[in-house]
């Protein structure tokens, strides 16, 4: 496969969340033809989940990559869809995050179908939904991973070929409020946009304030990310909804920081309903043999070590950790803050890097 040419294609096939089908069956012929057992399965009609497999000894590497990404947006000045070279950077929606990764793992299955040593097996997932709720994880776990046992699991997010081995949670909470409302004039009893103001300042100072740290993580964070209420100047409104979201990291329990927020309603006595919009653990990776594996297969293939560190998004390992005993390892192309931005990019020569350390942990063993 050429690395510009396969990047260039994926960049061109639109598979915003939602969208993935046509992909996923591009890649489906694409790694048959090299040589893959495939195995397509609709997650939902028009979005299947793909499994490829390379054959060999011993647990097998499994590696997993997400097909969709957000919608364009707004700060485009370009079309998204049509892949901008900029020497051997290629500029388009989802370069970074994580079509980059998903070339990567397609470039190293390809070499290793192809080459004379293969060592351990390795297993590809590519799932849809990651950028909304990690729906097709869920289900890869019940289709193709449960009571399978794997070696390392590797995810290639950007990390900007460092590896991640811990990452954070996240809970996503609506707050609905209710109020007197009326004429601005005549204001009477609770107003919502003055109670939603203080209650979310109040949690984002708790989270900040009684956060544990963890040594690659750092503190929970929490962030007021929506606020809607009211439709004219003159009129209060009766109800209002923002959203808050929070960032978890290992000792801080969802239980236990609905609880604190409860407690919190109750002495402002707030008419308020709390919505959880998303809900997934912070994780952290076993330090063993497989992580030192993947170090060596870094080092050999860039010539320098490699820093281990957290990251504070999350993806779609969080879905499959629950079930599925395996240490894990995010590794991949692209600057993470180039993911979901406007005008996003990945280099190629990044792209090549990650399938041949890819490549190079399969043939280890």
């Amino acid at each position: 496969m050429d690395p510009r040419e396969l990047l260039g294609t994926l960049v061109s096939i639109p598979s915003v969340t939602g969208e993935e089908g046509r992909l996923a069956v591009y890649l489906a012929e694409l790694l048959e033809g090299v040589g893959a057992q495939v195995e397509l399965r609709e997650v939902e009609p028009g979005r299947p989940n793909l499994l490829a497999k390379v054959p060999g000894e011993g647990e097998p590497i499994l590696f997993m990559g997400h097909l969709d990404t957000v919608p364009p947006g707004s700060g485009w000045h370009m079309d998204p869809f049509t892949p901008r070279w900029e020497g051997s950077r290629v500029v388009g929606l989802g370069s970074c995050d994580m079509k980059g990764g998903v070339a990567a793992i397609a470039l190293a299955l390809s070499a290793l179908l192809n080459g004379r040593e293969r060592g351990r097996g390795a297993w590809a997932v590519f799932t849809v939904g990651e950028e909304v709720n990690s729906l097709g994880a869920y289900r890869a776990v019940e289709d193709w991973l449960l009571g399978g046992s794997f070696r390392l699991l590797v995810v290639p997010e950007p990390t900007s070929l460092n590896m991640g081995i811990a990452e954070k949670g996240v809970l996503w909470l609506r707050f609905t409020l209710r109020g007197a409302g009326g004429h601005a004039s005549m204001a009477r009893g609770r107003k919502v946009l003055e109670d939603g103001c203080r209650m979310a300042l109040d949690v984002v100072t708790m989270m900040r304030e009684t956060s544990p740290r963890h040594p690659l993580l750092g503190g929970a964070s929490a962030e007021i990310t929506q606020f809607h209420g009211g439709w004219k100047t003159n009129v209060i409104p009766s109800e209002a909804f923002l959203d808050l979201d929070i960032r978890l990291v290992p000792g801080l329990e969802p239980s236990l920081l609905l609880r604190k927020i409860g407690n919190l309603l109750k002495e402002r006595d707030l008419e308020c309903e709390v919505e959880v919009l998303n809900n997934r653990p912070p994780v952290e990776s076993v330090d063993n043999g497989a992580l030192d594996t993947f170090a060596l297969a870094v080092k050999e293939t860039l010539g320098r070590e490699v820093d281990r560190v957290g990251l504070s998004y999350y993806s779609d390992i969080s879905a499959v950790v629950r079930k599925v005993d395996v240490p894990f390892v995010l590794f991949g192309p692209g600057d993470p803050l180039m993911a979901h931005a406007p005008g996003e990019w990945v280099d190629v020569g990044e792209v090549v890097l990650t399938a041949r350390v890819f490549e190079r942990l399969v043939v280890m063993g």
